[in-house]
Formats: C-alpha cells, sequence, structure tokens
C-alpha cells in the first residue's frame, strides 16, 4: 500500500498471503517475516505448515505464489523478490537501501516475472467474472 499499489488479504488457507492489483493483472504475494537479525542477516525459510500440524512443514509448488515479501520486522523494511529458494537472506547492508529507495526491489521482482512496469490497477470497481 506505501507503493501505492491496491492489494487485500486473502483466505488463511491459500498458499500466498494477498493479491496486489496492477495495471497487467492481479500478482499472488507470499509474506514472510523475521524479527531480528542474528550474524549479520534476517532469515527467512519460504516454507508452508506448522511443525505439529498433520500435513507438517513443506515447500511450496512452482506455482503457489508469484512473488515474496520479505518482511524485516525490527528494521520495518520491505524487500520483494522473485526468487524461490526456499531459504531467504536479507544482509543488514541492503536495510539502509530498502529505505532509501522501498519500491526499488518491488520494481526489480516484477522484472524478473517479466513485468515490465508497476502501474497501478486504474480505480474503480473489478469486474467479476461468474
Amino acid at each position: 500500500m506505501s507503493l501505492g499499489v491496491h492489494s487485500v488479504g486473502v483466505a488463511e488457507h491459500l498458499p500466498f498471503d494477498c493479491v496486489v492489483f496492477l495495471e497487467q493483472g492481479v500478482l499472488r504475494v507470499q509474506v514472510k517475516t523475521a524479527t531480528r537479525q542474528r550474524a549479520g542477516c534476517f532469515n527467512f525459510n519460504v516454507s508452508r505448515g506448522y511443525h505439529r500440524s498433520p500435513g507438517g512443514v513443506r515447500g511450496y509448488a512452482e506455482n503457489d505464489y508469484d512473488l515474496l515479501a520479505l518482511v524485516c520486522l525490527s528494521e520495518n523494511v520491505v524487500k520483494f523478490s522473485a526468487d524461490r529458494r526456499r531459504a531467504q537472506v536479507v544482509g543488514i547492508e541492503e536495510i539502509e537501501r530498502l529505505r532509501r529507495q522501498p519500491g526499488a526491489s518491488f520494481v526489480a521482482a516484477l522484472s524478473a516475472l517479466g513485468v515490465d512496469q508497476m502501474a497501478p490497477a486504474p480505480a474503480g470497481p473489478v469486474p467479476f467474472c461468474y
């Protein structure tokens, strides 16, 4: 929202946390958070499920989401990524750049997906298909 794009949260059982509406279409975003850095970086385990759940912890399928939002809570920054690796890292040396240019990683992630621009969806009612 702070980047000027429209988004909405989705039901908890889906393999992504929110959808972002762009002029080119809808992107599914998986949000992962890290509370604090350890050894100079924020570490993110990109997996779904819970250790004590019947399904356990498992990786995401290739088509479960479009991009990641890696949230460094204690620093109040987000790094967007199209990288599909299960282990993700945000180094503390990246924090200041993420603060200065909060939308740069979003644009880079869109480019990695083949989306050339970050134009927001036009305001107004969203058509539904039945």
